[in-house]
């Protein structure tokens, strides 16, 4: 069992940081163990009740199980508050030190409850989830927090979208202090309102004067600067679509409809239109039914090349249903995620399983798995730099030894090559804030 003083220095600062700031946020990039610092700070706080708030799979099994590890953990006591109403209010009603609920079950919590135990303190891990000012969920939080004396944010993307997904995870701490009561007057200071009024670019100004404002409630820490990590590659795969592929493509791009195998496919808006890209990139269609029309192998012949090549265990993110369909075809030895998840990693993380699946929604948040591998392929793109960054960092992380390969397979002449660069872009602009809060 590991004792405290096997915790990192920045651990501790980290825990020092929390308890000297009764409302603040830990900004910190994926593996620099967050979950411990934040049970530290509740072990030594010593809140009659704390309440976490995390993402579904993170609530029913990283928090306790995380506690269970350590010497100075092991007296807390946690109540998991998911599953049905039945359920989630028998746990709410037990003496446990902590409550741990899942984030789309805090507006119930808040507002249907029958009970609603009073929380010393509060911790949202995966604060960006929050981002959003006009969500159910961030309302919910914002009437929470007004109740509670101590908040604490945690996050390793928290401006994964932009600059602008900090207005409503800074409101939660100070109520609108430091960067405007509202987001009108946020953006206004900000940001170039588009002539739509849905999109805001932020002000050359924007990174450094919001990160000055919020400075001394921010506590960011980035992996490369407190662990010794192994090299990352990153390697494009380049692959050719056959011309027909091509020209449907072409087609769809141009007149929005195409029609494939006697079915005509049309396009609604220009969102839609992304989707029908990446799908064609990706190697098929849906039709308007759902069905997956099949247009190329080129992928799927340049993963079964890196796999042959590596032959190693690889940690594969695809896109839709139909890629996971066609990825089962050809391997049919390829495990997911979707059933048994706990077994899952111990197996992956024993070495008795060499190509897991994942989708990065279901694989995004607390999974530690770089003990099984240091490969990852992307064969379809996300366009979240969130679970883009998190779906990497389940490899690319703490207890790593090996230099992690990164792999993506990218269809030539498409979309795929604008998503890829488009994630650098908004990495580029979370470094940035990353480094401005240091």
């Amino acid at each position: 069992m590991l004792k405290r003083e096997n915790m990192h220095k920045y651990q501790h600062t980290s825990v020092d940081y929390i308890k000297s700031n009764s409302k603040c946020a830990l900004f910190q990039q994926c593996g620099l163990g967050k979950t411990v610092s934040a049970l530290t700070a509740i072990a030594d706080i010593n809140p009659t009740r704390a309440l976490v708030v995390a993402p579904l799979r993170v609530a029913k099994t990283v928090w306790h199980n995380e506690a269970q590890k350590w010497a100075h953990l092991n007296h807390l006591t946690f109540s998991i508050c998911v599953g049905n109403p039945a359920q989630r209010l028998n746990a709410l009603q037990s003496d446990a030190q902590i409550h741990v609920i899942n984030i789309d079950c805090l507006a119930w919590l808040v507002k249907e409850s029958a009970v609603k135990p009073k929380y010393d303190m509060v911790i949202f891990d995966e604060f960006s989830l929050l981002k959003s000012h006009s969500s159910q969920r961030f309302k919910a939080a914002k009437a929470l927090c007004k109740t509670v004396n101590r908040v604490v944010g945690l996050t390793g993307s928290p401006a994964a979208t932009s600059i602008h997904d900090l207005w409503s995870q800074i409101y939660l701490l100070d109520g609108g202090e430091r960067l405007f009561k509202t987001v009108g007057a946020f953006r206004s200071q900000w940001f170039d309102v588009g002539y739509n009024q849905y999109t805001f670019k932020p002000k050359p100004s924007a990174i450094s004067e919001i990160t000055a404002k919020i400075d001394d409630i921010c506590l960011s820490m980035k992996a490369d600067d407190y662990l010794d990590m192994p090299p990352v590659v990153h390697n494009e795969i380049i692959v050719d679509m056959p011309p027909s592929a091509h020209s449907t493509y072409k087609e769809i791009r141009k007149e929005l409809i195409v029609e494939i195998e006697k079915e005509t496919i049309a396009v609604a808006n220009a969102a839609v239109l992304v989707g029908k890209c990446i799908q064609i990139a990706n190697g098929f269609l849906y039709d308007e039914n759902k069905n997956a029309l099949q247009l190329h192998d080129a992928k799927i012949d340049a993963l079964e090349s890196i796999i042959t090549e590596t032959n190693a265990p690889i940690l594969l993110f695809y896109t839709f249903k139909a890629d996971l369909e066609k990825i089962r075809s050809r391997f049919d030895y390829v495990q997911t995620l979707q059933d048994n998840s706990e077994q899952k990693v111990k197996d992956w993380n024993n070495g008795k399983i060499t190509l897991l699946a994942c989708h990065p929604a279901s694989a995004g948040h607390g999974l530690n798995l770089q003990n099984g591998g240091n490969v990852v392929v992307w064969y379809g793109l996300t366009h979240s730099l969130e679970l883009f960054e998190q779906a990497n960092a389940r490899i690319y992380r703490q207890g790593q030894n090996k230099t992690v390969f990164i792999h993506y397979i990218l269809a030539d002449k498409t979309i795929d090559s604008a998503v890829l660069a488009a994630l650098k872009n908004k990495e580029k602009v979370q470094d940035a804030v990353f480094n401005s809060l240091k």
